[in-house]
């Protein structure tokens, strides 16, 4: 913060010594640089309130984890499965999970054009573009499989944080049918 301020001041304190601006110019660029170091110091305020919380957020994700490996209570992959398929039949109907190589945690998903739609918006307003594939020209099949790790080519890992779990949540959240 300090060197931000140091170099609004240095430069009005330039500008005004250099006598190139008028009386009105010279109150402008002061009435600019007090307005731009005020906006600084109140994003610098938000900043360190939101770090605040984005730690104590950390730390409660942290503690859930912790209990859930002590309780052994994991979500699993046919619970992924279970989650979004019932939510994408129940809201978006022609929405079709298809079976895929023959494995039961492998699918193909076509989204209905009303899902296609509301998960591309779910996608920006969440900046999660490049997250996922599922809205390509060719997408690739879906693993649900809540375990980290790489996956063969043309299969996308589904795991309890990706965007379409987290398109569902948001969507019975803001039903208030949901976490």
């Amino acid at each position: 913060m300090e060197a931000v301020l140091g170099d609004e001041i240095r430069e009005l304190g330039y500008e005004l010594l250099s006598h190139k601006l008028t009386p009105q110019q010279e109150l402008d660029r002061i009435n600019r640089t007090s307005v731009t170091i005020e906006t600084n110091s109140r994003q610098q305020e938000m900043l360190e309130a939101e770090a605040t919380h984005l730690i104590a957020h950390g730390e409660f994700i942290q503690n859930k984890v912790k209990a859930a490996r002590e309780l052994g209570r994991y979500i699993r992959g046919d619970d992924l499965l279970a989650y979004v398929k019932d939510f994408l039949d129940r809201s978006y109907p022609g929405t079709r999970l298809l079976a895929a190589n023959g494995n039961p945690m492998e699918m193909r998903l076509e989204l209905s054009t009303e899902g296609r739609v509301h998960f591309n918006e779910f996608l920006q307003a969440n900046r999660l573009f490049g997250k996922s594939a599922i809205l390509s020209t060719s997408p690739p099949s879906l693993l649900f499989d809540n375990k980290l790790g790489k996956t063969k080519g043309g299969v996308e890992k589904v795991t309890q944080d990706h965007p379409l779990v987290r398109f569902v949540a948001e969507k019975l959240k803001a039903a208030g049918s949901g976490p």
